[in-house]
């Protein structure tokens, strides 16, 4: 399918990213590359997380636009959350690119399609086998790579380095019967201790909850690597004094978006 009618302005991969393959080798490497940063083009998301609700038995739509000049190759995938994943910007180390696994029980259709320029691909994704839990949102990754096309001479010549380019987007599977919260509902659920050069979060609610900022008294805490606090759970983070009368904070919402600040006093953990 072809439109010129951007529905989204979401930029996974900028316009001209064929500036990034690179003449080095008398072979052909093909190289994972982390997120570009956004720019008016490129190839465009509909949203920057997805919520699958339980009640859509035919699955979800996910639509990607190609607003580039180059021929791509786009893979789509969903995989297991990589458990020691850094939570919030989703590059992996080395080290947790072992934990990311396959066996998530969803398929994306179409799992491997040529994506021309101008193209708009919907993308369905499909719950294939329902043993997640019911009380709580399950997490998984949504997989998107495009590695750009070659042409017969650029093939032949074995001289460049194909760069294929990664997006991975938070997947939630959302169960039916969950009692509803917006994203500030969510954020102000949330309870705040602390004790000596440690801050505690506790989440009391059935969904994953990603922080986007915490500060107490006015002061920057560091989330290092763990900024999604999973349904029912609790996560630490590192003062740098052992004070302390107030905390702010914010979440992201299901459109990625942050939500209001939140104020509340220090209490000391018991």
């Amino acid at each position: 399918m072809r439109s010129r009618t951007m529905k989204s302005k979401y930029t996974l991969f900028p316009k001209g990213i064929h500036s990034l393959v690179i003449i080095l080798f008398l072979a052909n490497i093909s190289v994972a590359k982390a997120e570009i940063p956004s720019e008016s083009n490129g190839i465009v998301l509909q949203g920057t997380r997805v919520i699958y609700p339980s009640n859509e038995k035919n699955g979800i739509t996910f639509t990607v636009t190609n607003r580039t000049s180059q021929v791509y190759l786009l893979q789509s995938r969903v995989l297991s959350w990589p458990v020691l994943a850094a939570q919030d910007d989703l590059q992996l180390s080395e080290e947790t690119k072992g934990e990311v696994t396959t066996n998530a029980p969803f398929i994306v259709l179409p799992p491997l399609i040529r994506f021309a320029p101008l193209d708009e691909m919907t993308l369905r994704i499909r719950l294939t086998k329902n043993t997640l839990p019911v009380d709580r949102e399950s997490v998984f990754m949504l997989a998107l790579k495009a590695i750009p096309a070659q042409s017969d001479s650029e093939e032949r010549s074995g001289a460049k380095m194909v760069l294929a380019l990664q997006n991975s987007l938070k997947l939630f599977y959302r169960p039916e019967g969950l009692p509803f919260m917006d994203g500030d509902e969510r954020a102000k659920q949330l309870q705040f201790s602390h004790q000596g050069m440690q801050l505690e979060v506790k989440n009391p609610t059935p969904y994953y909850v990603t922080m986007s900022d915490i500060s107490v008294d006015m002061d920057s805490v560091s989330l290092e690597g763990h900024s999604m606090i999973a349904p029912f759970s609790v996560e630490h983070y590192g003062l740098s004094t052992s004070g302390g009368r107030s905390v702010s904070w914010q979440i992201i919402d299901d459109n990625g978006l942050k939500s209001t600040v939140q104020t509340q006093r220090l209490n000391t953990a018991l």
